[in-house]
């Protein structure tokens, strides 16, 4: 099987919400909490390959 173009065969990419930092402005104080989208990692699995890291 060939790997995934869109995640380079790791299966995960960077959140787009906190662009990969897995921090998140919240609030008008904008404090720093764990970003929503990805649970503080900064990443969220590929929508391509669904997280395997492969093609179809």
């Amino acid at each position: 099987m060939a790997k995934c173009n869109n995640c380079h065969g790791e299966g995960a990419v960077d959140c787009a919400k906190c662009k990969g930092e897995g921090i998140f402005k919240a609030g008008k104080e904008k404090k720093d909490i764990p970003c929503p989208n990805c649970k503080g990692t900064g990443e969220v699995k590929c929508s391509v390959c669904n997280g395997t890291g492969f093609r179809k």
